[in-house]
């Protein structure tokens, strides 16, 4: 068990304001945080989970967290292998507010027994409070800290997913361009270019051109924008069964 370990099961049992103060310190105090790499490389990102409808982080105070949690969720290579990113702390917090934009509500550590977590909106605070180069600059307490309820918060069962989102927007701009298309197919070739003989030929031609044009390429349209949005949005890696463990 390490100290972290130690401190996250005393400010539990105790309750107290400054066992979660020391707690947090510490992890501030580390180098580098700890993620799972999900991506190839070069388009390599942290690990991105789902907990209670709530995207977070997650993250470790050491590589042996993050590789257990790796090994044991299956985030593996056909050779058994896990990929860790670690990150420097500050320049963590610096580049924080990306994952805020793309919807991210928290950061979790130590995922399982001894979890803890934090929203992102606190993390700069946080940092300012806890750090010891910015001491002289720290704000209150009562303003940098999550309440002991928000950072041991109990942790139900839900899948974890993983953001992609690049190929979704790659499938959804494919989709417009084709809904693009079909809508200027028929200003593309005119009815009267079509090799049809005798008038009941030419006036089913003007019905289907005109099928094809406006209600055709209407719907055709719309498809294409919700499935694009979905492919945008659509988490993918799901693995079927996970139960988070409680860490209150």
């Amino acid at each position: 068990m390490t100290n972290i370990d130690t401190l996250r099961e005393q400010a539990e049992a105790s309750g107290s304001g400054e066992d979660m103060d020391r707690l947090w310190r510490e992890t501030y105090k580390l180098d580098q945080w700890y993620f799972i790499a999900r991506g190839k490389i070069p388009n390599v990102h942290p690990f991105i989970g789902v907990v209670e409808d709530k995207q977070f982080l997650f993250a470790f105070t050491d590589e042996q967290h993050a590789m257990a949690f790796a090994q044991n969720q299956g985030f593996t290579d056909e050779k058994g292998n896990s990929m860790v990113l670690s990150m420097p702390v500050n320049g963590f917090i610096e580049s924080s507010d990306q994952y805020r934009y793309q919807g991210v509500f928290g950061i979790l550590f130590n995922e399982g027994p001894h979890g803890y977590f934090a929203p992102l909106d606190n993390l700069v605070p946080m940092y300012k409070h806890f750090s010891v180069q910015e001491s002289q600059e720290s704000i209150p307490a009562a303003e940098a800290k999550s309440s002991l309820e928000d950072s041991m918060a109990e942790i139900r069962k839900e899948p974890i997913t993983a953001k992609d989102k690049i190929v979704g927007m790659i499938i959804a701009i494919l989709l417009i361009a084709l809904c693009v298309g079909v809508w200027l197919v028929p200003d593309l070739i005119p009815v009267d270019s079509l090799d049809v003989s005798g008038r009941g030929g030419r006036k089913i031609a003007r019905f289907i051109h005109f099928i094809w044009s406006r209600p055709v390429g209407s719907i055709a349209g719309v498809i294409g924008l919700i499935v694009g949005w979905g492919a945008i949005t659509k988490k993918v890696g799901e693995i079927p069964g996970y139960t988070n463990q409680v860490t209150k």
